[in-house]
């Protein structure tokens, strides 16, 4: 069995180990913070370094907060970079601006190791519970190899194809889940002074729309404001930032998204780094008048 590597503890990465461990994967793990490594001490082994960790793992995950930590340890020699050599498979499951993948990828491939985009879609709970959803691209050779490894969390694995596309793809969706929630927070804010009932309310969006929304919530608790775990907002800001610079360097526009980000931002400066969902709240807030 080959040793699969995860870098990344924090918040949906440790259900991503949590999956691994329960699915019988030989796993080494990292995290800069040693609280966190040491939640899975006796559990798993833990690796002393990014190094050490690429030294042991014939697979790497990387599911890191901040992207900008993807390119400094593929590419320093402080990371993994000198430990890679031909076989090694490395993996990026956490949102990453989709230009760097190319570049990654051809200065991973100089040691002989392989770059592979598997973005992970879906929020803490649908990973713990096995029902996350991956995109892969890549070569497909890696991808074959990888199938098992992603399928411990994943219950549905998409492969994108060989070109560079899955990150993007992943952050196109985010539009859409950071859209569909906000626009939730202003049709709430509308039946709300209408005086309509909010518990029919939800069931008339369940009924029409369905009743699970983007990560996992259900409309009910995202309208009561007591979501389950799923993507707090600094990541969903990030996915959208990732997103805006993206259209950037291809020319495309994407006004929406610049709104979005603005008002999830706000949202975060008011209210501290809580559920996505979070935003409904917010929004409708916005309609309030004193008495």
């Amino acid at each position: 069995m080959k040793t699969v590597g995860l870098i990344g503890l924090e918040g949906p990465a440790a259900k991503v180990a949590e999956r691994l461990l329960s699915a019988g994967h030989e796993l080494v793990l990292w995290d800069k913070s040693k609280k966190i490594r040491d939640a899975f001490k006796g559990r798993a082994d833990l690796a002393e370094s990014t190094r050490d960790l690429a030294q042991r793992a014939d697979i790497l995950l990387m599911m890191l907060p901040n992207p900008n930590e993807v390119v400094e340890i593929c590419t320093t020699s402080q990371g993994i970079y000198d430990s890679m050599k031909p076989g090694k498979i490395v993996a990026v499951l956490s949102a990453a601006l989709p230009s760097h993948s190319a570049q990654l990828s051809e200065k991973l491939r100089r040691r002989g190791a392989t770059f592979v985009e598997a973005p992970v879609i879906g929020g803490v709970g649908e990973i713990e519970r096995g029902s996350a959803v991956t995109l892969v691209s890549g070569g497909r050779a890696a991808y074959q190899e990888l199938l098992e490894v992603l399928k411990s969390f994943s219950s549905r694995v998409y492969y994108m194809g060989e070109g560079f596309s899955a990150m993007a793809a992943k952050l196109a969706v985010s539009i859409i889940a950071a859209s569909y929630v906000e626009a939730l927070g202003e049709a709430t804010a509308l039946a709300t002074s209408a005086g309509v009932d909010m518990k029919a309310f939800a069931q008339v969006i369940s009924s029409v729309y369905g009743d699970r929304m983007p990560f996992g919530t259900s409309v009910g608790e995202a309208l009561e404001g007591s979501p389950k775990p799923s993507i707090n907002l600094t990541s969903l800001i990030t996915e959208l930032r990732l997103a805006i610079a993206t259209a950037d360097e291809r020319n495309v526009a994407i006004p929406t998204a610049g709104l979005l980000d603005s008002l999830y931002t706000a949202a975060l400066s008011r209210g501290g780094d809580g559920d996505y969902t979070a935003i409904v709240g917010f929004v409708k807030g916005l309609s309030a008048r004193p008495e």
